[in-house]
């Protein structure tokens, strides 16, 4: 009898870890697709994939990344990050994102230093509805190896509704609680609010910094969007008229 017991508890374990197997493979499939469908072709990315935590869980480690151009010049590098699912649910999945992410932009870098960062993807069943929700907090960042900005919170939110009638509808929200430019590039005091649809940001002639490269100017694709600023100390009454020669400054310094 004990013998009957174990050994279908042991099938039991086997049979159980062959599925959870077969779904870590899938999730694995799932963001290698994600990340080839996304990508250009004048880019290529390069990346280690593993998925741990079984019985019911799959959280999937990509780590190492490096998004590099067709001259072999490395744009995004990201130490890692875990995209996590339950086996029993395929509609919503949680990303933690490791810091250091670095973003090259021209001969400039930007790095993420320090912050919590966690999103949010949830797909319907007809894979007609997308969310991707970015949640950030204490993010440091600096700009060529120079303390640059401080954001105590963020929110990024976007959604799609894809239509075989129309065009997709894509949404695009931003919400920035007390973004601190660090004093060397702002003196004022964190004392401005601010709240822009998406279409302020189409009208404006961007700097060129910004208007050549891909992976930034994607955001104004989409058809609607808000961007709300909390308790900031960059006072674009003074600033947003001059912005191409504000990101000069940031440049040469």
């Amino acid at each position: 009898m004990i013998r009957i017991i174990f050994g279908f508890f042991l099938f039991f374990i086997v049979l159980t870890f062959v599925i959870w197997l077969s779904m870590a493979k899938i999730q694995e499939n799932y963001i290698k697709d994600l990340i080839t469908n996304n990508l250009e072709e004048k880019y290529k990315i390069i990346y280690t994939i593993n998925t741990t935590g079984y019985p019911n869980r799959l959280d999937t480690s990509v780590n190492n990344i490096e998004l590099i151009s067709k001259d072999n010049f490395e744009l995004v590098g990201i130490k890692s990050f875990l995209f996590m699912s339950l086996i029993y649910n395929k509609e919503k999945y949680i990303i933690s994102i490791r810091p250091p992410v670095n973003i090259n932009i021209g001969t400039n870098l930007f790095v993420i230093t320090e912050g919590v960062m966690n999103a949010s993807i949830e797909k319907s069943n007809d894979d007609f509805f997308h969310k991707l929700t970015i949640h950030g907090v204490k993010i440091n960042l600096k700009l060529n190896d120079k303390p640059f900005l401080k954001v105590e919170d963020l929110i990024l939110a976007t959604r799609t509704k894809h239509s075989e009638i129309k065009d997709n509808n894509k949404e695009f929200f931003l919400k920035l609680q007390k973004p601190i430019l660090h004093n060397h590039y702002s003196d004022e005091k964190p004392v401005f609010n601010y709240k822009f649809s998406l279409d302020h940001f189409k009208k404006l002639e961007l700097p060129q910094l910004i208007s050549q490269n891909d992976l930034l100017t994607k955001i104004f694709n989409y058809n609607y969007g808000s961007i709300e600023v909390n308790n900031t100390n960059i006072n674009l009454e003074n600033q947003i008229s001059n912005i191409a020669k504000y990101f000069d400054k940031l440049i040469k310094n």
